[in-house]
């Protein structure tokens, strides 16, 4: 019997990872931040993952033995562990440095930015840290039917799992792949799913719209995301020698699974942190930039950059990115909030962009 703890209890975290492993084999235990969660989990004893499937869902009652507020987490208890997998949220991972420094318990992230594992790393002095690519989408609400017979239930699809190899011994439902595999799924996760990903998540906030499926209904906002997607396809075959018949199958698939609606995954998930997703090295100015050096035509990509800088959700932690996006002149909003230089071509190409892009992002606001 294998005991994992898993960091954070929302989408991946509680909703896909209890699929990958037997009852039988594997025990699960959860921490997380949000106080009410854990008391009702704690007090249910249980709550219920519903999979998608051709004829509507598949659920897996998944016991809570133990659900821990972080503020309580010790070395000492991460120890009595087999196996910590993480999915916590970018931003979050690294303010458990200190907790991974001192503990001994080999660590899994499944956060959507492997830069990190390099940085938990160095920032430890622990090699034992492995990168994990969750290929699913999962959600962290549910269809308000099923919520009113399962509180705290969640929907995933039936996913694909990549781990680096070296983390074999945590078993489950997962492909432990060499350097090469890790790679290749990555750079099609980065660019083919979470750049259209986002983008279409954007696209369909304007529109006032709460889940994803909802705003692929959309044909203009379909168009669009179909030709981001097609953008990063060709960039990641330029980039990265990725096949095309893998690029045609994973395009294909992303698409098929950003409209699914059995899936109700939320748009202020997606597109929650426009800021981090707009880092230079991330899936939208970063994708962009490798497109253009790659002589990668663009322009729905860079339609979608532009629709990030005018998300508005007060709720969200970049809530002041629309304020600067309004306030602010277009160059100074690109060199003052993105960090890009003036001299960079992707600068310019916003710039070159800009009006007409702000003129089709309010056609498709109005049509609403």
């Amino acid at each position: 019997m294998k005991n994992i703890l898993v960091f954070g209890a929302g989408a991946v975290g509680r909703g896909y990872i209890p699929w990958l492993f037997d009852e039988i084999t594997h025990v699960i235990d959860f921490v997380d931040i949000n106080i009410n969660l854990i008391r009702d989990l704690s007090s249910s004893r249980s709550f219920t993952s519903f999979m998608t499937d051709t004829d509507g869902y598949k659920g897996k009652e998944v016991s809570i033995r133990k659900m821990y507020h972080i503020d309580v987490i010790t070395s000492e208890l991460i120890d009595d562990y087999d196996y910590v997998l993480t999915a916590i949220g970018p931003r979050q991972f690294m303010t458990l440095s200190e907790l991974f420094k001192n503990s001994k318990t080999p660590i899994v992230c499944f956060e959507n930015d492997r830069n990190l594992v390099g940085l938990m790393r160095r920032a430890t002095s622990r090699s034992d840290i492995y990168f994990g690519i969750p290929d699913v989408i999962a959600s962290s609400s549910s269809s308000k039917e099923l919520e009113m017979c399962h509180k705290n239930c969640l929907i995933t699809e039936q996913g694909v799992t990549f781990v680096e190899a070296g983390a074999e011994n945590l078993d489950g439902d997962i492909t432990y792949a060499s350097e090469e595999e890790i790679s290749s799924q990555w750079a099609a996760k980065l660019y083919i799913h979470n750049t259209p990903h986002c983008i279409a998540a954007y696209l369909g906030s304007l529109k006032g719209k709460e889940f994803l499926h909802e705003a692929m209904s959309c044909p203009d906002i379909y168009r669009i995301v179909e030709s981001v997607a097609t953008e990063m396809a060709e960039m990641v075959q330029k980039e990265f020698g990725l096949s095309a018949d893998f690029s045609k199958f994973y395009l294909e698939k992303e698409l098929s699974r950003f409209s699914n609606p059995l899936l109700f995954d939320p748009i202020a998930r997606i597109a929650r942190e426009p800021f981090r997703k707009l880092a230079l090295n991330d899936r939208l100015i970063g994708a962009a930039t490798r497109a253009i050096s790659n002589n990668v035509n663009i322009p729905s990509t860079l339609l979608g950059v532009i629709a990030a800088f005018s998300y508005d959700d007060q709720n969200d932690s970049d809530r002041n990115i629309e304020i600067l996006f309004k306030s602010l002149t277009p160059s100074d909003f690109l060199g003052i909030a993105i960090g890009l230089n003036s001299h960079e071509v992707i600068y310019q190409l916003l710039l070159k962009q800009w009006d007409q892009s702000v003129r089709i992002l309010q056609e498709i606001r109005n049509n609403g």
